[in-house]
């Protein structure tokens, strides 16, 4: 009523007996005190939020903390998706007594930017009428705090799944993908790969064409790198793509806190270490035919394969020292046997008599090193040089009768056979023929004691043989000594002479007359 007034009366009677009377009112004001204290309280539980949709709910308690009631009560909160709805408090009057409360439930649906903004305060507001019909009115705002994940991700893959490379040149190709998987929006997004040799081009991701990262978007790029020798050599090539940006944490749509995530991809080299080692002959004629020729060859090797071989080594057991590097053919004298390069040695041989014997001399020529893994890469390769063969024998027959004559039937001519290897090749089984001696051929001397006809050996045989009246009438009596052999290749060498010696005639005749 703002106000009190009461009335006093006051009556009597007069000595007439008639009744007197008279009043007078008199009116307080009241000091009226019209308050509304309005208190909003989350009721979210957990009391954060950290996903777009998520709901916050809250408790909003209007109390008359006045000294009047208050009509027409009205509760407001803009920002609340629903409500605010009265809950509970009135007594059935639809009035807000003094120290009455009344509780209304709202809620809100948080969205990008609430998250964006770390946080997210709205206001609740309660009005209302005093006795006067001025208004009333409270106010209280509640905050709810959001759980910011500020992240990227970056994912690198080769593509097609499962490409090799081999080749100097070859081009591995890359899909990366830069996807905002944390609840805030990222500003100024890169992403790197420093050793693409062309690339990471964007292709596609950003849906609303921003330029900013939104959450939950991915976006896509393509990277591609040539292979070098160095790739092939390591064996695998991996390679590192960078993200980075600016998460927007307080909501001012600039990006503030720095996020990065790296992935990196291996893509597996196939090996193929090779060499190839090729043995020539350089003599000239190439051939031999005496012992302590020399034969003289070129060896190369060369990096057949796709990686570099170290350690590199060439070894020939058959020649007469370890072969000698020249200058590389193809390369480029760094030690160091790159694909393609070709390294040339040289060796010798000196030629002896088994070499000739034999009728070609073949020796192998190694090369080893090794591959980048430390395995052993090796090679091999022969050469064979022919022998100028020439089995040869000279037979020489030599009469030894003393007085080299003879007279009378009964004598006895004596001969000396020898046999002399003058070719170039061991002679073997050497037997000596004289089918007109009596006696012999025996073998004498010149034997090293090894029954081979070594080159240069002369062996002695000796034989006789007995005339016969026939030789003396024949004037002379000649003979024919052969020696056959076998050559180191099973071939018959052989060779004879012959001697003759001159009778001494003495043509008589004696006449006995009786």
């Amino acid at each position: 009523a703002g106000s009190f007034t009461n009335l006093a009366t006051a009556t009597g009677d007069d000595p007439n007996g008639e009744e007197v009377s008279e009043d007078d009112d008199e009116t307080v004001d009241a000091d009226q005190m019209p308050e509304l204290t309005v208190v909003k309280t989350s009721t979210t539980d957990p009391n954060t939020y950290s996903e777009v949709g998520d709901v916050l709910t809250y408790s909003i308690t209007v109390e008359n903390t006045g000294n009047v009631t208050i009509t027409n009560v009205m509760v407001d909160d803009p920002q609340a998706t629903s409500g605010p709805t009265y809950d509970s408090g009135d007594d059935g009057d639809d009035i807000l007594q003094v120290g009455e409360t009344w509780t209304y439930l709202a809620s809100y649906t948080v969205t990008q930017e609430d998250i964006d903004a770390g946080s997210f305060t709205n206001l609740a507001t309660a009005t209302g009428d005093d006795p006067n019909g001025e208004q009333v009115s409270g106010e209280d705002d509640e905050t709810v705090d959001a759980d910011q994940n500020p992240s990227i991700a970056v994912v690198k893959t080769a593509i097609p799944p499962g490409q090799t490379y081999a080749v100097v040149g070859d081009v591995l190709t890359y899909e990366l993908t830069l996807t905002n998987d944390g609840n805030v929006t990222v500003y100024n997004p890169t992403l790197s790969d420093l050793q693409a040799t062309v690339g990471p081009d964007y292709q596609s991701g950003d849906i609303d064409d921003d330029g900013v990262l939104d959450v939950g978007e991915t976006w896509m790029y393509l990277a591609s790198y040539t292979i070098t020798q160095d790739d092939i050599d390591n064996g695998s090539f991996t390679n590192l793509a960078t993200g980075n940006g600016d998460a927007d944490t307080d909501g001012d749509e600039i990006g503030d806190t720095p996020v990065t995530d790296n992935d990196d991809e291996t893509v597996e080299a196939i090996q193929m270490p090779e060499i190839v080692v090729v043995k020539t002959s350089t003599t000239d004629p190439n051939t031999y035919a005496e012992v302590g020729d020399v034969l003289t060859y070129s060896i190369t090797v060369e990096n057949t394969g796709n990686v570099s071989i170290t350690n590199v080594m060439v070894d020939d057991q058959g020649a007469d020292a370890t072969p000698v590097r020249g200058a590389d053919q193809v390369g480029n004298d760094d030690a160091i046997l790159d694909v393609g390069e070709i390294w040339t040695y040289t060796a010798a041989y000196t030629v002896d008599q088994d070499d000739l014997d034999a009728g070609f001399y073949t020796n192998l020529a190694t090369a080893t090193g090794d591959d980048p893994n430390g395995e052993e890469v090796s090679d091999n390769d022969d050469e064979t040089v022919d022998a100028d063969q020439m089995p040869e024998l000279t037979v020489v027959k030599t009469s030894t009768t003393d007085p080299n004559t003879y007279s009378e039937v009964g004598d006895v001519l004596t001969y000396s056979i020898t046999v002399e290897n003058t070719g170039n090749v061991t002679i073997t089984n050497v037997m000596v023929d004289d089918p007109q001696a009596t006696s012999g051929p025996t073998y004498d001397s010149g034997d090293d004691g090894d029954d081979i006809l070594q080159v240069g050996e002369t062996w002695t045989y000796l034989a006789s043989y007995t005339v016969t009246q026939e030789d003396i009438d024949a004037g002379s009596f000649t003979n024919l000594a052969t020696a056959t052999g076998d050559d180191p290749n099973g071939e018959e060498v052989s060779e004879d002479d012959d001697e003759t010696v001159d009778a001494d005639q003495m043509p008589e005749l004696t006449v006995v007359k009786t």
